[in-house]
Formats: structure tokens, sequence, C-alpha cells
């Protein structure tokens, strides 16, 4: 029931911008004396729908790909609990203070220097504080969950907002926070919030881009590398995302 509800949703999702894209070249077809502003206009629509069915088919396979592995994972477990030996578990250790290091130096030297890209403009962004972990997993994925929650925050927190980035361990877990001073999240919608294609507010989410995949694919990496992902979250004062990964062998106290 579950896979069914996601692919009707996800049929619906696709529908809109298949409609819109459709809808501007039968306006270009059939009007060959539109204004030139007019056909660049709808040029312009098409051709932003395309960008965003694009980017809603890339989430839904890297969600497909997330499933098969956790599936693929399960059926290991069970093969190692009946005396199998696990030949196709390949776990490569990830230094996550450097790869957090890496991911806001790809926001914040643009601030500094006043480059002119609509992604890196707007908050503050603070790393406040940043202790050495390495971690068991895939890197690639790893930065992916990172990436997703900043721009996340920097999707919903206004200009002169902050977001902070910070690093901590504990007896067996690396602990990476991401707070910001957005919007926050309603505690009606708090609970669904990593739900697939669920969005606190549908028209202010597709405005700025979202599919209601990225929490989505997060939490899946993150329960893929035996972590968690959880938000506490102000209406009008911001939220914070709070990601524990389990610290690689050398680490444990």
């Amino acid at each position: 029931q579950q896979q069914q509800r996601f692919v009707a949703d996800a049929s619906h999702e696709l529908r809109a911008p298949i409609t819109s894209i459709r809808c501007n070249l039968d306006l270009l077809a059939k009007s060959p004396d539109l204004p030139p502003e007019e056909a660049q206009a709808a040029l312009a629509d098409a051709q932003a729908e395309a960008n965003r069915m694009g980017r809603l088919v890339g989430d839904l396979l890297t969600l497909a790909r997330s499933d098969a592995s956790r599936q693929s994972k399960q059926s290991q477990a069970i093969a190692v609990a009946n005396g199998y030996k696990n030949r196709n578990e390949e776990k490569r250790q990830v230094d996550l203070d450097s790869l957090l290091l890496e991911v806001f130096r790809q926001y914040q030297p643009a601030q500094e220097n006043g480059i002119d890209d609509a992604r890196q403009q707007g908050p503050r962004l603070l790393l406040q504080h940043i202790t050495p972990a390495s971690v068991l997993g895939d890197a690639d994925q790893l930065k992916q969950v990172l990436v997703a929650l900043l721009d996340n925050a920097l999707k919903y927190t206004p200009y002169e907002g902050t977001i902070s980035l910070s690093l901590t361990t504990d007896e067996r877990f690396a602990i990476v926070k991401v707070s910001d001073t957005g919007i926050g999240i309603s505690p009606d919608d708090l609970p669904h919030i990593f739900e697939r294609f669920y969005r606190a507010d549908r028209t202010r989410s597709r405005d700025r881009g979202g599919s209601g995949l990225g929490l989505a694919i997060v939490q899946s990496i993150v329960q893929e590398h035996q972590g968690t992902i959880e938000v506490e979250s102000t209406p009008g004062r911001g939220s914070t995302f709070t990601l524990s990964l389990p610290l690689a062998p050398i680490y444990f106290k």
C-alpha cells in the first residue's frame, strides 16, 4: 500500500511539469506570430518546468537506489545470521569533519567575496564547533545529506538571518547540528517533515524549487548509515536538524 501511494504521488508530481511544458509548446506551435517577449517567456517557463522535472526524476532515482540498498543489506544481515559471510559489504572510513568543512566552504567564500550567486547569497553562515570525527559509509552520500540540510536552511531563512553548523561527538556517535533562524515549522507539520512528497507549504516549497523529497532522501541515506535524523523547530524562530552517525570503531571510548 505504501509503494502504491508513492507511485501515485510520483505520478501526480510529474504530471504538473509535463502539463505546463505541453501547454507552453502548444502555445508556441499554434501562435507563430506571437510577440518575441511572449515567446521567450513561454520558452523560459517550459525550460524551468523541464529542469524541475529533471530534479524530481533524479530524486526519485536516489530514493529507489537507497531503498534497494537497504533491502540488500537486510538480506545480507539475514544471511550473516544464518552463517553466511557478507562479501558485498564495503564500508569506508569518512572524515566527517573534513566533509563538513568542504561543504561549508562551498558556500562561505562567495558570501565573503560578494559573488553574485543566488545560491550563495543570503543568511550568514557560521561554524560553531568542529570536533574531529570519522564514520563508516559513503562520502558522496553523506555530502549529499549535508548539502541538502544546508540548502534547506538557506531556502527558509531570511537574508538577515543566521545558519550555524557544528560537529561534536559522544561515546559512540558523531553529531552534526544545522541550526537556522528561519521561518520554522509548525507543530502540525513537524511529525510529517521527513515523509515523501510532504510540503509544509506546497506553494512556497514549489516556488523555491522543492520536490518534497529532499528531507525524505536525507532520512533514507542516514538510516542506510545506521544513523538518525531529528528536528526541533519553533515557528518564527527557526529550526535545528540533528544528525547522529555511529563513529568508526577507532573513535569508540
